[in-house]
């Protein structure tokens, strides 16, 4: 190695350790910051969440929703990464432990080894959690589970004393093999799943659980441990207030125009679709370092394309462009989206919207359970497939503007809150 090389390196070493200082100083900043209660007899309710960086997505979702569900019951205190948005970490009075995420890149070359390192830092990230808020009463909860961050959870959680050990709560939102490269031998990681689930079931009061009936199975069949079925979510707009009627002839893509949600497939199709139906509109959701490239930059330019290249400030800001539209479109990609459920989905059924979605996802599966729904299922994931589809939901929009259809879907609204997550999550944790 020159010396060129190595004073390379010794300066990208130095860039590291400067980088983990800066980020040890702003933590205990911020813990002391979130040590600033006053006096609190509730059970703690901890959220672990090592992906919490910005205001966008689940992730920060879930933050929300579960202080506002939970914290006239319990203390609830967040744990996030260091490198969260400091206006974030103020907002939720949260406590950056963690260096790392709990999400891998597939296309890592030495995946093993980045395995192991990242089970490490998420390890050590639970460490720094102050212990005095550790006992049987508290209740930590990891909203987005993965093999990798059950490894840690273990070994942090066997390696308490007994009277610090909380009552887990683990909710996988994603397949097992997601994050894993293409190819990739993942007998191993099952194996440390299991391994790792088995000493958390041994050692305390654990909870499994996921968002559809196929992602609990396979998480069951996974784990060897029983994966509860949770409800979705959702906050919805005020019910009370007179909500915004769709506008006409209005499609309406929302959550990022990612390639797994058919950013590829629906970048061809609109504009073929816009050549015969110039009167329609649509509304894609499409920030930058949540969409593909090639998807934004096909549909830049169409007069009937609003492209919406912001994240939303807020859930009321997210629905008064969600509510313009009366077709909400969800053509997933049924190998990504094969057990995976879409809240966007759930949202378009509670508000009684018409849908597009594609055959082999697990929306398409579940809308046997909401007879009321009005969906069109394209048969396959192509181009001419979901343009069939936006041609059948051209026509049912029409319709509906013929029979003015009801909107609110109270039954689902009521089934996928805020209120019954938390309630269901506060039973299994009383088991």
């Amino acid at each position: 190695m020159t010396g060129k090389h190595l004073l390379r390196r010794h300066r990208g070493v130095s860039a590291r350790l400067a980088r983990h200082y800066l980020w040890a100083i702003r933590s205990r900043i911020f813990c002391a910051f979130a040590r600033l209660r006053g006096p609190n007899a509730k059970r703690k309710f901890l959220i672990l969440d090592p992906a919490l960086v910005g205001y966008q997505g689940h992730h920060a979702e879930y933050s929300h929703l579960l202080r506002g569900g939970l914290g006239s019951q319990f203390d609830v205190r967040i744990y996030c990464n260091l490198k969260a948005k400091t206006g974030l970490i103020m907002h939720l009075r949260a406590q950056p432990v963690f260096y790392d995420t709990n999400y891998l890149a597939s296309d890592a070359p030495e995946f093993n080894l980045m395995y192991r390192a990242r089970t490490r830092s998420l390890t050590a990230g639970l460490k720094r959690i102050d212990p005095r808020v550790l006992d049987p009463t508290t209740v930590a909860v990891i909203h987005t589970a993965t093999p990798t961050f059950l490894d840690a959870v273990a070994e942090w959680f066997t390696a308490l004393p007994v009277d610090r050990r909380p009552r887990l709560f683990m909710l996988f939102q994603f397949p097992p093999d997601f994050g894993l490269p293409t190819g990739f031998d993942r007998r191993p990681v099952r194996t440390r799943a299991r391994e790792a689930a088995a000493a958390l079931v041994a050692q305390g009061a654990v909870h499994f659980a996921s968002l559809s009936r196929s992602l609990a199975k396979l998480w069951t069949d996974e784990l060897g441990q029983q994966c509860d079925l949770m409800p979705i979510p959702v906050r919805w707009p005020d019910l009370s207030r007179s909500l915004a009627s769709p506008e006409r002839l209005t499609f309406g893509f929302f959550g990022g125009l990612r390639l797994v949600k058919g950013a590829r497939v629906l970048s061809r199709a609109i504009p073929e679709f816009l050549k015969r139906n110039p009167d329609a509109h649509f509304i894609v959701h499409a920030p930058p370092e949540e969409s593909d490239e090639e998807a934004v930059r096909l549909l830049q330019g169409i007069p009937q394309v609003e492209l919406v290249t912001t994240t939303f400030a807020s859930k009321q800001t997210y629905f008064s462009q969600f509510l313009r539209a009366g077709c909400i479109l969800i053509p997933y990609d049924p190998a990504a989206y094969a057990v995976r459920m879409s809240g966007v989905f759930v949202e378009a059924l509670g508000m009684g919207r018409l849908i597009v979605t594609t055959k082999g996802t697990s929306m398409a599966e579940a809308l046997q359970s909401w007879p009321r729904s009005a969906a069109i299922v394209a048969e396959s994931y192509t181009v001419e497939s979901v343009l069939q589809g936006l041609d059948m939901a051209y026509s049912a929009l029409l319709e509906r503007e013929k029979s003015g259809a009801a909107m609110v879907d109270a039954e689902t609204i009521r089934a996928y809150s805020p209120d019954a997550f938390c309630s269901k999550l506060v039973a299994l944790m009383h088991n």
